[in-house]
């Protein structure tokens, strides 16, 4: 890790590929080719729900897949996917970084990056708001679903590939894990 002084950063674009976590530049590894599978199968699973009239009435949600998003000035991420309500949606699409927390977070665990997205950034997402929190294991064919309570996020769901879901924030649509996966040998 490399270490960095938060003012040279403060609302610049970021390096590409790294984020801020504790302060410190940290590079953010590429993804795995079963990373993107899940990234491309996820968002094509929430797509009833994308745009101001998601499911065929307003309040639908927005979302970006590595989006520079400040949770603190020493914490700026890039989660994998990330959703905002659109009556809650940052206004200003070009700024950088996005200062408004989203509702919802994925991240899609590696072996290099697990321990953060279990530990900093979960701690992190907590404190800023976000309401959901989902991990997917692309090595084991899991999903986690975590809701956030006062004392920190609770297991909501627990999940393996086989299984058809209603998971929060997105219960209205089955979600089919088994096609989530079906690629990922």
């Amino acid at each position: 890790m490399e270490s960095v002084s938060l003012f040279d950063y403060e609302g610049f674009e970021l390096p590409e590929g790294h984020e801020i976590v504790d302060g410190l530049l940290v590079k953010k590894e590429a993804g795995t080719l079963a990373h993107s599978i899940l990234h491309a199968n996820l968002t094509t699973q929430l797509e009833p729900y994308r745009g101001p009239f998601g499911l065929g009435r307003p309040g639908g949600w927005l979302f970006g897949v590595e989006a520079d998003i400040q949770i603190t000035p020493a914490q700026r991420y890039l989660p994998d996917v990330a959703g905002w309500r659109v009556a809650n949606a940052p206004t200003d699409f070009f700024s950088v970084p996005i200062l408004v927390p989203p509702a919802w977070v994925c991240e899609i665990l590696s072996p290099s990056t697990q321990y953060r997205d279990v530990g900093t950034k979960k701690q992190h997402y907590h404190q800023a708001n976000v309401d959901h929190y989902w991990l997917l294991d692309p090595r084991k064919k899991t999903l986690t679903v975590l809701r956030r309570a006062d004392s920190g996020y609770e297991m909501a769901l627990s999940a393996a590939a086989s299984e058809l879901i209603r998971a929060d924030p997105f219960a209205e649509v089955e979600l089919d894990l088994r096609e989530l996966f079906a690629q990922i040998p």
